[in-house]
């Protein structure tokens, strides 16, 4: 035990948060350097997502999926779906037999 017995008994709120410590500071905008910065950064990005430096949203529409592409992909997902539940079983085999054991 480190201190005396006088002396202060309540620890200082030193980093309370509340209104009284938020800052307000004006909007963030980037610079025409930081865009370009940001733009070669990612360019791959933005063009792999049709989106533009300036822009809000993508430039272009989605690329549709074909049948072949849906279909193979509901199969995958069916095929993980079941492999889920396949493993989830025997988890839950493992986990009684070590856990409930009589």
């Amino acid at each position: 035990m480190t201190g005396t017995p006088d002396g202060p008994r309540a620890i200082p709120e030193i980093n309370k948060r509340g209104p009284q410590n938020i800052k307000k500071t004006g909007k963030v905008v980037p610079s025409d350097t930081d865009l370009e910065l940001i733009a070669k950064v990612y360019a791959a990005d933005f063009e792999r997502f049709a989106y533009d430096v300036d822009s809000r949203g993508p430039t272009e529409d989605a690329p549709s999926l074909s049948p072949t592409f849906i279909k193979e992909r509901d199969q995958e997902l069916k095929r993980l779906t079941s492999l889920n539940s396949s493993l989830k079983g025997y988890v839950d085999m493992i986990r009684q037999s070590l856990f409930h054991r009589r």
